[in-house]
């Protein structure tokens, strides 16, 4: 009452409300979360790192599998765009192009979506999930997908980074 000159009367306050509905406390909550969530700061993909990729693995069949598919094989027909024009989910396995991309390429891709790495015309259906998944996840994401290729195509998207 000092500083606000007034009546001040204490209300109860819902934290759900408080740490759900505002989007500052949501922010601060998937920074922590990316904080403790893994082993540290990380700024690339690394599928040998086994505690990585079996978290990246968790996070892949919450948030991608509905579209990409459980075995990372994407949907049929991923090269043709629909009648709307949007391409299909494609396969992130090595029968995909995405090992052909640098881990900063996909990231960015995941993170804004993909239309960002899309040729004129084209159109992605992939939503960005900057907003839904903190950096760790995403690159948590990336390890478990190329833990799935074979060593060249690994050596070869190595040489991309």
């Amino acid at each position: 009452m000092a500083f606000g000159g007034g009546n001040v009367v204490r209300q109860a306050t819902d934290p759900t409300y408080v740490y759900e509905k505002n989007s500052f406390y949501e922010k601060i909550g998937r920074l922590i979360k990316g904080a403790i969530s893994g082993p540290g700061y990380i700024d690339s993909a690394d599928p040998s790192n086994p505690n990585l990729v079996e978290y990246g693995s968790q996070v892949y069949n919450a948030q991608c599998a509905e579209c990409h598919g459980a075995d990372l094989r994407g949907q049929a027909n991923w090269k043709t765009p629909n009648p709307m024009g949007v391409r299909p989910p494609s396969p992130l396995d090595a029968s995909g192009l995405a090992w052909q991309r640098s881990d900063q390429e996909l990231f960015i891709y995941t993170h804004g979506g993909g239309q960002v790495h899309m040729s004129d015309g084209d159109i992605s259906g992939m939503p960005g999930f900057g907003d839904v998944l903190n950096n760790h996840d995403i690159w948590a994401v990336l390890s478990y997908v190329k833990s799935s290729w074979p060593e060249d195509m690994r050596k070869y998207q190595a040489e991309k980074n």
